[in-house]
Parts: C-alpha cells; sequence; structure tokens
C-alpha cells in the first residue's frame, strides 16, 4: 500500500509540472545537463529517494534541465529500484540510461583502477566527454562512482 501511495504522488507530482505551457527562462536556451546519483532501493530504505528522482524526471519533462543519466548504487542485501526508472520513464516518455553502481566499498585510491571498466563510471565519463556544457552531478547516495570516475 505504502508503494502504491508512492507512485500514485510521483504521478501527480510529474503531471503538475507538465501542465505548464509556458517555456522556462533559462539563460541562451540552454538546459543543465543533470546526472542523477541515487541509493534508491527496492525495498525502500528511505522514501525521500523515490521523490528526488521523480523531481529530476519533474524538471526533465518541463524541459529545465537535461537528464542526462542515472547511477543505481549497489549494495550486498538491498537490489537497486531499476523498476522505479523503468515506470518513470515509462510514464514520462523520456529514455533516460542508468547504470548500477560499484558494489564494494571503495578502501584507497590504490584499487580504484579495477573499477574504471564498470559500467556506471564508463557512463560518467562518457556523459562528461560528450556534453559541450558542464554537467551538474547531484549526489543523494554513495559517491563511488564518481570518485573512481574523477
Amino acid at each position: 500500500m505504502r508503494k502504491i501511495t508512492i507512485y500514485i504522488i510521483i504521478t501527480l507530482l510529474i503531471g503538475a509540472c507538465s501542465l505548464n505551457d509556458e517555456k522556462p527562462k533559462v539563460k541562451n536556451d540552454a538546459k543543465t545537463g543533470v546526472i542523477h546519483a541515487t541509493d534508491l532501493f527496492s525495498p525502500s530504505i528511505d522514501d525521500d529517494d523515490h521523490f528526488d528522482l521523480a523531481c529530476q524526471y519533474a524538471l526533465a519533462v518541463n524541459n529545465s534541465i537535461e537528464l542526462k543519466g542515472l547511477l543505481l548504487d549497489r549494495s550486498n542485501n538491498r537490489d537497486p529500484d531499476v523498476q522505479a526508472v523503468a515506470q518513470l520513464n515509462y510514464l514520462t516518455g523520456l529514455t533516460i540510461p542508468f547504470s548500477v553502481g560499484i558494489p564494494e566499498r571503495l578502501k584507497n585510491s590504490n584499487n580504484f583502477e579495477q573499477f574504471h571498466q564498470d559500467q556506471s563510471v564508463k557512463m560518467i565519463l562518457d556523459i562528461l566527454e560528450s556534453s559541450s556544457e558542464p554537467v551538474v552531478i547531484h549526489i543523494t547516495g554513495t559517491c563511488r562512482d564518481v570518485t573512481v570516475a574523477g
């Protein structure tokens, strides 16, 4: 029941943001590129992660940002909520790429090299390299992938 309520609220939030017919006033019509990194798990640990994600989609639907990618944390005892991403892609008509992150804790900078081929690190680097403008990386979960990419 709690999860259904969350999805109803998320749907209403996205719908309300998409009702505005006015284009947002952004400098030079350039939208800010955003990568959203989150510890969105199923079952949920804290429900604010779903709202954070819904807000990112609402901003993207409203053309306020260009949501370039999502990083979902991985944990040994929790599954990333890939279904929530798929549902928001479906509800909004957007196709936001995502990657599931590095599962292990980073012990020190000497073991970063082993993660350079990880899909999440590759996604960050690909987005940054292909963007002509700076990209905001919004981190609400761990920063393992961003740390290794940096």
